[in-house]
């Protein structure tokens, strides 16, 4: 679920180049995002947007013998 905070990935093929954005504010049926390093805000469609869902890194652990 898409809620202000949320860090999202655009996917809408126009716009491929923006990448990761995070939410800013939502209005009916669309999300104001900024983007780091890049100036201004951007306004997208709900349906245009994914979630990104961090991933822990899982740790190798040894044998002891």
């Amino acid at each position: 679920m898409i809620t202000v905070g949320t860090k999202v990935s655009i996917t809408d093929i126009t716009d491929f180049f923006l990448y990761e954005g995070v939410v800013r504010k939502i209005n009916d049926d669309k999300a104001i995002i900024i983007f780091p390093g890049k100036p201004g805000e951007y306004t997208y469609a709900l349906d245009d947007l994914e979630e990104v869902i961090e991933r822990v890194p899982h740790k190798i652990k040894k044998k002891k013998n």
